[in-house]
C-alpha cells in the first residue's frame, strides 16, 4: 500500500506537475517538508506546474460559487468550497488534502503552546 505522500506524488504527475531535485518528505518533529535530493545549481526550475493543475474559484462548481451571493474574498471562497463542500465534490483532491497538516503538527509552533509554557524561558528574544 502505498503512504499517502507516495499517493500525492502519484497525484501530482498525473496532473503534468514536474518536480526536479526536490522531493517532499516527513520532517521528524515538523511536519510535511520539501528537501532536496541532489546538488542544485543556482537559478535552476525545482517545481512546474501547469495553470490547468492549479486549485482555483474556476476549480469550484458554479452551484457551489452561488451560495455565496455576498462579498466573499477568493481565499474565503477557496476555505469555504474545502469546510463545506458535500464529499463527491472533493473526491478528486483527496490525495492532495491527505498531505495537510494536522492539528498535531502545529504542536512545536509557540503560539499552539500552553500559557505556562509560553514564558520567556522557553523562547528566543522577541518572541
Amino acid at each position: 500500500m502505498l503512504s499517502s505522500h507516495e499517493t500525492f506524488l502519484q497525484w501530482t504527475t498525473d496532473r503534468g506537475i514536474i518536480t526536479n531535485g526536490v522531493a517532499p518528505t516527513q520532517i521528524p518533529s515538523r511536519g510535511l517538508g520539501i528537501i532536496a535530493n541532489r546538488r542544485i545549481i543556482p537559478g535552476e526550475e525545482l517545481v512546474s506546474v501547469p495553470a490547468s493543475a492549479l486549485f482555483s474559484i474556476n476549480s469550484i462548481p458554479t452551484s457551489f460559487r452561488l451560495r455565496h451571493k455576498e462579498a466573499i474574498s477568493a481565499h474565503g471562497l477557496l476555505a469555504s468550497f474545502f469546510a463545506f463542500s458535500p464529499r463527491k465534490h472533493l473526491l478528486d483532491y483527496q490525495s492532495w488534502m491527505e498531505t495537510w497538516p494536522r492539528s498535531e503538527d502545529f504542536s512545536s509552533f509557540p503560539m499552539c503552546w500552553d500559557d505556562s509554557c509560553r514564558s520567556s524561558a522557553f523562547l528566543p528574544p522577541g518572541m
